[in-house]
């Protein structure tokens, strides 16, 4: 599904340094096991990704992997650290050279405008490299993070992911710490079937999948969002949002290149 989202400012995202967003400055309620999806009312009206929005982010794409084979190699401590006793956040499977995970929160504003890049970088990637979105969460009763593991789990994740950072950021349908309740009404409106991802919400796997982010991130020393972590060795600092993207590829053929 192509990006729903039309960027706060993209332009100025692109030259600017990155800020990251911090987990303290929202909190997010509790996903209690009573929720249930409000029935469907109308859709409300989303804003349409503007075609010069996407093609401004599949143009910067294309030089940042024009940058990974003409530009410097990353430097440790300038461009990245790296991790110590670290792991990617899933196991590689057959065929799979490397993974980038990228840490995000619904919420967070900066998150938001690196999408539109991020899912015009991503087809550029070789295709034994693992692109794995994860989001920061605050453990087992964080209901935006198991927003995203719930639409993962049910397979309808292309028609929530970029909806989401819409709703909250561009259309403002939806608040930062909107409650469960408000998550599954406004997705069961645009045709996602919420039943089903308030069954994942409840069940014992996403408990452990939550679980599992905050041991990831923990270990992986992630202070904000959006954060880049690659193979579960480097975390990515860069100073744009394309520097970091830069970085992360570069990283991740390296190690391919050593195997």
């Amino acid at each position: 599904m192509s990006s729903l989202i039309k960027p706060l400012l993209l332009a100025a995202t692109l030259a600017l340094g990155l800020t990251a967003c911090n987990k303290d400055t929202t909190s997010t309620p509790a996903a209690g096991a009573t929720d249930t999806p409000a029935a469907a009312s109308a859709p409300s009206a989303e804003t349409p990704m503007d075609p010069q929005i996407a093609a401004q982010a599949q143009a910067a794409a294309k030089v940042i992997m024009e940058q990974v084979q003409t530009g410097p190699a990353p430097v440790e401590g300038n461009d990245y650290v790296v991790i110590k006793d670290g792991s990617p956040w899933q196991p590689l499977t057959n065929g799979e050279t490397g993974e980038i995970a990228e840490v995000f929160a619904y919420w967070c504003p900066h998150c938001a405008e690196f999408q539109p890049l991020v899912d015009a970088w991503k087809p550029l990637l070789p295709k034994t490299v693992r692109f794995a979105a994860l989001p920061m969460s605050g453990g087992d009763n964080d209901s935006m993070a198991s927003v995203f593991f719930a639409a993962e789990m049910t397979n309808q994740l292309p028609k929530v992911h970029d909806r989401m950072f819409n709703a909250i950021h561009i259309d403002r349908v939806l608040k930062p710490n909107a409650s469960r309740q408000d998550v599954l009404a406004f997705l069961a409106s645009h045709g996602v079937d919420a039943k089903a991802m308030a069954g994942a919400m409840d069940s014992f796997a996403m408990k452990g999948r939550l679980n599992q982010a905050v041991q990831f991130a923990r270990r992986s020393e992630v202070a904000g969002t959006p954060t880049l972590i690659v193979n579960g060795k480097y975390r990515v600092l860069g100073r744009t949002q394309e520097d970091m993207l830069r970085i992360a590829t570069a990283l991740v053929l390296k190690d391919n290149a050593a195997q």
